[in-house]
C-alpha cells in the first residue's frame, strides 16, 4: 500500500489505521480525512482506537491542539479499558505533548511520567525515549535548558539501546546544545538529524531539521547557508501543510534578513511568522516576530509602522497576563469546588458508616430472635394471676411500641412511626420490659410472637 495514497475504502477501518500509522507524520491532512472517515463507520472498539491515535497526532502536525487533546484524552481512555500497554503509552505521549503545546505544562508532564512510567515497566524502549524527550521539551519552555538536555541525552540512550535513534531526539539534543550556546554542537545534531529523518522518511523532522541548520548557521553567521536551509525547509512543510515547521522556518528566515541588514526583506517572512503563531497559539514564537518586527521597522525609519507593531507586543502581554490571572481564577474556583465535593463524599461516607452499623446491629436482633423462636418451648405453668405474658398489662401505646419492635424496628424508626421522639420510645421501651418481666428487648419480642401480636 503506497504511503501517499489512502485505502479507497474508509469501511475498512484496519487498512486504514495501518496506512495512517505509517504516513501521520508526512501526510497529515489526508490521514486526518481518511480517519475521520473510518471513525465515522467503524463500530468495534479496538477499530475505532487504531483510528483516533493517528489522527490525534495528524491534528497535533496540523496546529490543530485542542482538537487534538480531546481525540487523545477519548483514546488514552479506549487504550486503559483494552489493556494494551502500547497503544496506552502512545496516547500518553502525544497527549502530553499536546498539552505542553496549549501552554498546559503541569497536566502534560503528569502525563508525560506516566507514559514514562509504564514505558520502563514493560520494556518500551522506542516510547520510553519518545516520552523522555518531550519531558525535555517541557522543561526547555520552561527555561530549564541544563535539566532539559540531560532528558535528551537520557532519551538518546534509551534510543541506542535498540540502535535506533529517533530524528527527533536528535533535533531536540541539537535545539538543547543551541540554548545553552554551543551553536557548532547544535548544527552536528541538526545535520545527523537530517540524515536520519531522511532515511526514516520522517518528514516533519526532515522539515524541522532543516529550519534548525539554518537558525544554528545563522548564529554562528553563515547567512547564505542559513537561507539555503530555511528554504529547503520550507519546500518540505508547505505542501504538506506543516504549519508550526512554517512557522519556525518564516521566523529564522525574517532574523536571518534582519542580520544581513534586509530588513525590507524581514519583513514579509516575520509578518508570516506572526500570523503562524497566532493561529497555532504560540506565544515565543509570537514575541520573537513582533520584536524583531519593531526592530526592522525602526531600521527602516518608519516609526508608524514600528509603533503599531510595539503596540501589538503590549497588546499581547496584557492578553496573556489576563489569560494567567483567568487561570489562576479557575484553578482557585476549582479548588473550592473540590474541596466542596471532597466534604460532602466525607459526609455521605460517615452515613453510609451509619446506616450499616445500625443494619448489622438489626441483623444481630433479628437473629437472636429467630433463635428464640427455634428454641424448645418449656411445660405451660400454672397460670398467673395476671394476664397470661403480662400483655394484659400494658398500655395502648405500649402495645403499639411492643408491636413495631417484635418487627425489628429501632427506637429511632418507632418514633418516626408514632410520632413521638426517640427519648419518648426509650421510655415506653423500659415501662413495657417491667411490665412483661424480661431484661431485653429481644425476650420481649419474643412474649409478643407468642402472644399472637405480630
Amino acid at each position: 500500500m503506497s504511503v501517499d495514497l489512502p485505502p479507497a475504502d474508509p469501511a475498512d477501518a484496519a487498512a486504514v489505521a495501518t496506512w495512517a500509522e505509517r504516513a501521520m507524520n508526512t501526510e497529515p491532512a489526508r490521514v486526518r480525512a481518511a480517519c475521520e472517515a473510518a471513525l465515522a463507520q467503524a463500530a468495534e472498539p479496538l477499530a475505532r482506537l487504531r483510528l483516533q491515535l493517528p489522527l490525534g497526532v495528524a491534528l497535533y502536525r496540523l496546529g490543530e491542539y485542542r482538537q487534538a487533546a480531546r481525540v487523545l484524552d477519548r483514546a488514552v481512555e479506549a487504550a486503559a479499558r483494552s489493556g494494551d500497554a502500547r497503544l496506552r503509552v502512545r496516547g500518553l505521549i502525544a497527549l502530553g505533548t499536546t498539552l505542553k503545546q496549549l501552554g498546559e505544562l503541569d497536566p502534560a508532564l503528569a502525563r508525560l511520567r506516566e507514559a514514562i512510567a509504564l514505558a520502563g515497566e514493560h520494556g518500551l524502549h522506542k516510547f520510553l525515549e519518545a516520552a523522555l524527550c518531550n519531558v525535555g521539551l517541557l522543561l526547555e519552555e520552561r527555561g530549564e535548558h541544563e535539566r532539559a538536555l540531560q532528558q535528551f541525552r537520557a532519551a538518546y540512550r534509551a534510543g541506542r539501546q535498540v540502535r535506533d535513534v529517533f530524528a527527533t531526539t536528535l533535533n531536540n539534543c541539537g535545539a538543547a546544545y543551541g540554548h545553552l550556546g554551543d551553536q557548532r554542537r547544535a548544527l552536528s545534531f541538526f545535520q545527523l538529524a537530517l540524515r536520519r529523518a531522511r532515511a526514516t522518511g520522517h518528514t516533519v523532522s526532515e522539515a524541522l531539521a532543516l529550519a534548525s541548520i539554518g537558525h544554528a548557521s545563522l548564529r554562528l553567521g553563515r547567512h547564505s547557508e542559513a537561507l539555503d536551509a530555511i528554504a529547503a525547509s520550507l519546500a518540505v512543510s508547505q505542501p504538506r501543510g506543516l504549519r508550526h515547521e512554517q512557522m519556525l522556518a518564516r521566523l529564522f528566515e525574517g532574523e536571518t534578513r534582519q542580520a544581513m541588514a534586509e530588513p525590507a526583506a524581514a519583513v514579509a517572512p516575520l509578518r508570516a511568522a506572526d500570523a503562524l503563531a497566532q493561529s497555532l497559539g504560540h506565544l515565543p514564537t509570537r514575541r520573537r516576530a513582533l520584536d524583531a518586527l519593531v526592530a526592522v521597522h525602526a531600521a527602516m525609519g518608519d516609526t508608524a509602522a514600528a509603533a503599531a507593531a510595539a503596540g501589538e507586543r503590549a497588546e499581547l502581554e496584557r492578553r496573556a497576563r489576563r489569560q494567567a490571572a483567568d487561570a489562576r481564577t479557575q484553578s482557585h474556583l476549582l479548588g473550592i469546588e473540590l474541596d466542596r465535593s471532597q466534604a460532602e463524599l466525607s459526609a455521605l461516607k460517615r452515613r453510609t458508616a451509619r446506616l450499616l452499623r445500625e443494619r448489622r446491629r438489626l441483623t444481630r436482633s433479628n437473629e437472636a430472635l429467630r433463635r428464640s423462636l427455634r428454641a424448645p418451648r418449656p411445660a405451660p405453668a400454672a397460670a398467673p394471676s395476671r394476664s397470661p405474658l403480662g400483655i394484659g398489662q400494658l398500655s395502648e401505646r405500649e402495645v403499639e411500641v411492643l408491636r413495631l419492635l417484635a418487627q425489628g424496628q429501632t427506637n429511632t424508626r418507632i418514633a418516626a412511626a408514632l410520632g413521638l421522639s426517640p427519648l419518648t420510645v426509650r421510655n415506653y421501651v423500659t415501662s413495657l420490659l417491667g411490665k412483661l418481666g424480661v431484661a431485653t428487648r429481644t425476650e420481649a419480642a419474643a412474649l409478643a410472637v407468642r402472644s399472637g401480636l405480630v
